[in-house]
């Protein structure tokens, strides 16, 4: 009996052990599972570019080349990095987020973009961690981007508004980068018989244009000669107004080239002067210039 009871002590020391080392295993597993999805990466910025990238703090060893602009902290393993292309005095920034090897996660559609961290609630029962987020200007005015609205992105591209935004519609960021490989257009219209003028309203048109097709990478093909800008002009039947088309045109492109020097060369212009055209709203003829890119 006593026999018995020694080895009954024993069995269960045994287990005890047993349980402990599997626990310890299990605890040890979690504190590695912790230390691998946590990105030990700190920011540095290249001194001869003033551009940002990450590093080892502790090696010094770079990690992702300094190529952005601005950039913010890892936080759940992604982090917010901001690109921008230049033409002369304009500037289009363009926020996405990068994984801790460099890939984009995220497609660069944000105008403004926080880190991940933030608790959004989706529905009763489901929660997801994302940031704040704001989108660039629509391309098109067909486009479905939500943009001038606020808005989170969670770790998977996901685009949920928040309770401010006007549209709760719920996207894609993957999605809505579609909008980007649509070139942009535009078109400039002329209020009055005769008039060449470009008022403030044409101006702040042309200055959205370009600077949605600067983020779009089409004004770097226009000056690498893979593309031109394309220019139609119409005009009004109006006896004050026949012969303006051409004109317009010459108007708008003068007013791009003394803006932005570096557009200002007629190698970047195409254009087509089209008369009156009549539509189903305006009879007599829109009094109109429209621009879009072309192919060379």
């Amino acid at each position: 009996m006593q026999k018995t009871q020694v080895a009954f002590w024993q069995l269960i020391l045994v287990m005890v052990g047993l349980s402990a080392c599997s626990q310890s295993r299990h605890s040890s597993s979690e504190k590695q599972a912790q230390k691998t999805t946590m990105v030990n990466l700190e920011i540095f910025q290249d001194i001869n570019t003033k551009l940002y990238g990450y590093r080892d703090p502790k090696s010094g060893q770079i990690a992702i080349q300094a190529k952005y602009v601005a950039v913010k902290p890892f936080s759940h393993q992604l982090a917010a990095v901001c690109l921008a292309d230049t033409l002369d005095n304009l500037i289009a920034k363009r926020w996405g987020y990068i994984n801790p090897t460099g890939e984009t996660q995220v497609p660069f559609i944000f105008s403004e973009a926080g880190s991940i961290g933030d608790t959004v609630k989706v529905s009763d029962s489901i929660q997801v961690v994302a940031a704040p987020v704001k989108f660039l200007p629509r391309l098109l005015s067909t486009s479905s981007q939500p943009d001038e609205n606020p808005y989170y992105v969670d770790m998977l591209g996901n685009c949920i508004p928040t309770k401010e935004a006007k549209t709760q519609e719920t996207y894609h960021a993957q999605e809505l980068q579609k909008d980007f490989a649509t070139k942009p257009m535009v078109n400039i219209f002329f209020e009055k018989e005769g008039q060449m003028r470009l008022d403030d309203g044409a101006k702040q048109s042309i200055n959205r244009f370009l600077m949605q097709s600067l983020a779009a990478g089409l004004i770097k093909k226009v000056l690498a000669g893979k593309m031109t800008f394309y220019l139609e002009g119409s005009n009004s039947s109006g006896d004050a107004d026949k012969k303006m088309a051409g004109l317009r045109i010459q108007s708008v492109i003068k007013y791009l080239g003394s803006q932005y020097p570096s557009l200002d060369a007629k190698k970047f212009y195409t254009f087509k002067n089209l008369g009156v055209i009549e539509t189903t709203f305006v009879s007599e003829g829109d009094r109109m210039v429209h621009i879009e890119f072309r192919e060379k």
